[in-house]
């Protein structure tokens, strides 16, 4: 989360990172309130580190994923209002999953459950899912010179303890949430690895919006900000 909010901060060109997880982690987005929101208990209890996003959303638990960033500074022809964004960047990860042999749900708001902490059981009009369950979910900070969407590209999902991580209102609203979830994986008939999604996700930006993409790195003085950052991200 360091490493993103700095490429956010730091933004001159466009910038796509994958990435994933060492060990199962819940997020939260930056306006959540982990004392009513997350089981905290359960967390300790597992052993499951929480962060805070730069960006808005609800509670992922992150683990058998692939997740990306999107750097857009204002200059670019790219950057747009957050609408215009979440459709601009949803097209090319919607080319690699069709490309990966899923077949998608079309477009347009889709039924979710609502004043729910889960991120995976509310549904928006640009978010992608296959049989009704929700396999993308995303999220966007915007500042004045750049803009930073996070998502997060579902493989498998324990349902189960992604639920017992989070505070339900009542028994129902947590059931049919656990209905809601699932992964890519659950709709194709070879399991697709984290780096398989991660090659056909790099190529399908490329393709789509006609990119060249040079790989790079964070400099010194960026490292040293992503470490600051991170540190007011720990929760």
């Amino acid at each position: 989360m360091g490493v993103d909010s700095t490429l956010l901060e730091c933004a001159t060109t466009p910038v796509l990172r994958l990435y994933g997880w060492d060990k199962p982690t819940l997020s939260i987005g930056y306006a959540q309130k982990p004392e009513t929101d997350v089981n905290l208990a359960f967390l300790e209890a597992e052993n499951i580190p929480l962060v805070r996003r730069p960006t808005g959303g609800r509670a992922i638990l992150h683990w058998d994923e692939l997740t990306y960033a999107v750097v857009i500074p204002s200059h670019s022809k790219f950057f747009g209002s957050l609408p215009e964004m979440y459709a601009t960047i949803a097209l090319p990860i919607r080319n690699a999953l069709t490309s990966l042999g899923l077949s998608l749900d079309d477009g347009g708001r889709a039924a979710g459950i609502r004043n729910n902490p889960c991120c995976f059981a509310t549904r928006l009009g640009h978010e992608i899912s296959v049989n009704g369950k929700k396999i993308v979910g995303s999220a966007q900070r915007r500042l004045k010179t750049a803009a930073l969407q996070h998502g997060s590209i579902v493989l498998s999902i324990d349902a189960e303890r992604y639920a017992n991580c989070l505070n339900f209102t009542d028994l129902a609203k947590r059931n049919a949430s656990l209905s809601l979830l699932g992964g890519m994986n659950d709709f194709v008939t070879r399991p697709i690895t984290r780096d398989e999604l991660a090659t056909a996700v790099k190529e399908a930006f490329a393709r789509t919006l006609e990119l060249e993409f040079e790989e790079s790195g964070l400099t010194e003085e960026e490292m040293r900000r992503a470490k600051v950052l991170a540190g007011k991200m720990d929760r």
